[in-house]
């Protein structure tokens, strides 16, 4: 048996896909395949992979959407760890061989983890994305504070991620009906199951494009899709976690209120903010209600007002340079 399968999902992205399959492919683990699922791309996508001949190996589906083109690798991974890696995104060196040992080491977590660096089209690295402080020095998160913390917004990066494939055995695998947040919705599952491990690595660069999947939804369908997710989760009224309801649906309109912002969707963002804080008071005092309130405050600042601020801000830097 595979050790580990590199999962990665591709549709038209032909222009990346070469950067995500060499940085698989230059992993120091000795146990790895690395397995394509074309979804449907009209791109040079099946021309690519046959480059690599054997080295890597290729599937190729009618389009069905991410969620879809994941769970066709999890029926054909034959590793007992999955790492997925979307086609835009670069594995770090040895990210693959430490999270295996990770798991090794913790028989209990569903899935191991480490943190993004977040790059732009043309690869330069503006920022990072991980896991919160309090995962901070600790390689083992028990099922009930993994599960309250992703309740909080999903820090958890796909491509910084490996899966134990046994999971399967208790949770369904990825529901299209939750895209765009299919990923947050099987973390969240596996979470409620099992424990989860970290490490404070930086396994990936997470790429932010134009084309990226995220770039192209609206809050609508991202308030549809996370409602979803909550609903099937906490509907059940056996589930153990039940009691964290009240909390799960307050972070979801806090998340909303900065979804809502970010799209400068002002009305909507004071709507969702007040309906997080009726519902649940006490995470007024979250930071993440904070950040939200300082998205808020800059959606409601018009644009224009923005760009000259901007401009002066260059205007001054310029003058200070020159003295």
């Amino acid at each position: 048996m595979t050790k580990v399968t590199v999962a990665i999902a591709s549709y038209n992205m032909e222009n990346y896909l070469p950067a995500a399959i060499d940085s698989a492919l230059a992993q120091d683990h000795d146990d790895v395949e690395i397995l394509v699922v074309d979804d449907g791309s009209t791109d040079d996508t099946r021309e690519i992979v046959s480059r690599y001949e054997r080295r890597v190996r290729y599937a190729y589906q009618e389009n069905a959407g991410v969620a879809n083109a994941y769970n066709r690798a999890l029926e054909l991974a034959k590793g007992d760890y999955v790492h997925f890696l979307d086609a835009d995104d670069i594995l770090t060196p040895s990210t693959i061989g430490r999270l295996a040992a990770l798991l090794d080491e913790k028989p209990t977590a569903g899935l191991a983890h480490g943190d993004a660096l977040v790059m732009n089209a043309a690869g330069e690295v503006y920022g990072t994305r991980g896991a919160p402080a309090s995962f901070h020095g600790r390689r083992l998160i028990p099922s009930a504070a993994a599960f309250k913390e992703l309740l909080r917004g999903c820090h958890i990066t796909t491509s910084a991620l490996m899966l134990r494939k046994s999971v399967l055995d208790k949770v369904t695998p990825f529901r299209q009906k939750s895209v765009p947040g299919e990923d947050w919705d099987m973390w969240l599952r596996v979470a409620a199951e099992y424990d989860v491990a970290h490490l404070p690595i930086s396994a990936c660069y997470y790429r932010v494009h134009d084309s990226s999947i995220t770039s192209a939804y609206t809050v609508e369908r991202v308030m549809r899709s996370h409602l979803y997710t909550l609903d099937t989760i906490f509907g059940n009224p056996t589930f153990r976690y039940a009691h964290l309801g009240d909390y799960a649906y307050a972070c979801l309109d806090r998340t909303m209120a900065r979804v809502a912002a970010r799209a400068r969707e002002r009305r909507r963002f004071l709507g969702e903010l007040r309906k997080a804080l009726v519902r649940q008071p006490s995470i007024a005092f979250e930071g993440a209600t904070l950040a939200t309130v300082v998205d808020g405050l800059k959606a409601m600042v018009p644009v224009p007002v923005i760009r000259a601020a901007r401009r002066l801000r260059g205007g001054i830097a310029t003058r200070m340079v020159s003295l």
